[in-house]
């Protein structure tokens, strides 16, 4: 039954939704086989952008997707749209790019270890006018700075374009290069998050809820997307906490995938 909230001018409006408060005792395992999270209905653009998220690695190899973004994901030629893998050893590597021109590389080692909780900020852009060619990139790693785009380096010349992506976790283009390990709590913004709030997010490696500013995390309304991957979830949907009703969908996967293995 549709639960019915006040009425105004004559008509009825929904109830909100009811607030769940935070949760983290939950992850979901991906198994490095075909396992992945279709939340296809959430769109982005790599520009002016923050991306966060924990992961375990679990002996992933060398092209294990961790985040990927496609317009199609069925054809999308996998280096040219928006891709972020484990790099052995202990490292990230991405390729971005408009469909046809594309840029590349990686951070090298940073200590990604393997069978430990890690926590990543990537952001992308500097304000609105940014450029979608060659924008400043950050990734944060557990809190601090690993890896600076100033010197653009790397493979290619694009980064990327205004076609909006669509988000899957752990799924390469045509399925292809899926993560091994654990994802938790994944959280998009409308904006590029400093290094105060990175830290703050962090929290010393004991996650928090992004819903809520807190000291110098105060970026709670830029919030675009946010899944906390298994809490308070029901399988095979993973609610959008953020309030906008992107929920993703447990794909290959059971409800067994939802594992109580947290930072």
């Amino acid at each position: 039954m549709l639960g019915l909230g006040n009425t105004l001018s004559g008509g009825i409006v929904p109830a909100a939704a009811a607030v769940v408060d935070f949760a983290d005792a939950k992850s979901l395992a991906f198994d490095g086989s075909n396992d992945y999270l279709d939340i296809s209905d959430f769109t982005f653009t790599n520009q002016n952008i923050s991306i966060s998220f924990w992961a375990k690695p679990q002996t992933p190899g060398t092209g294990d997707t961790i985040i990927a973004g496609w317009v199609d994901v069925a054809s999308d030629t996998w280096w040219k749209r928006w891709i972020l893998q484990f790099n052995a050893t202990e490292g990230l590597r991405w390729y971005f790019g408009d469909g046809t021109d594309y840029w590349g590389t990686n951070t090298g080692d940073i200590n990604f270890t393997n069978n430990t909780w890690h926590h990543f900020v990537i952001t992308i852009g500097a304000g609105p006018s940014t450029a979608y060619d060659n924008p400043p990139m950050f990734i944060y790693m557990d809190g601090a700075e690993v890896y600076d785009a100033s010197d653009f380096g790397g493979t290619g010349t694009k980064l990327g374009s205004s076609t909006p992506l669509k988000l899957y976790i752990s799924k390469g283009a045509s399925g292809t290069s899926t993560w091994t390990g654990y994802i938790n709590d994944v959280a998009f913004f409308d904006t590029v998050l400093d290094a105060d709030a990175v830290a703050a997010m962090y929290n010393s490696g004991d996650p928090t809820d992004l819903r809520v500013n807190s000291g110098n995390y105060d970026n709670k309304d830029n919030l675009t997307g946010y899944w906390w991957m298994g809490d308070e979830d029901t399988y095979p949907t993973i609610t959008d906490r953020s309030g906008n009703g992107n929920d993703g969908t447990m794909t290959n996967m059971d409800s067994g995938d939802i594992e109580s293995e947290v930072p």
